[in-house]
């Protein structure tokens, strides 16, 4: 599954490698209630669907304290999310938009 999103600011996407060509609008949704999860601070429910063998990668940028590749829920908790409470005073992941795989823009 592929989840595609608008967002203003910086964030990220977790990805697994499935050969799937288009995302249906459960997952659409399903990446809606994430972000909204994710905005309420609730991180268990954020990391429940996840991947076990999820990778978050942010990109090598020298303001970016949690620059790198997270493997796992855990890493991704401990090195992007924790950071992000205490390193960025207004930090938000807000999309603007959801996608599906199939919607052309």
């Amino acid at each position: 599954m592929l989840v595609g999103f608008v967002n203003e600011g910086r964030g990220g996407v977790a990805v697994d490698h499935e050969e799937e060509s288009q995302m249906s609008q459960a997952n659409v949704d399903l990446a809606g209630s994430t972000y909204e999860a994710f905005a309420e601070g609730d991180i268990e429910r954020v990391i429940a669907v996840f991947d076990p063998q999820v990778e978050w990668v942010e990109p090598e940028v020298p303001e970016l304290p949690e620059a790198g590749t997270h493997h796992g829920s855990d890493a991704i908790v401990q090195n992007v999310f924790a950071p992000a409470e205490t390193d960025w005073e207004d930090f938000a992941a807000e999309p603007n938009a959801y996608y599906d795989a199939a919607m052309s823009s």
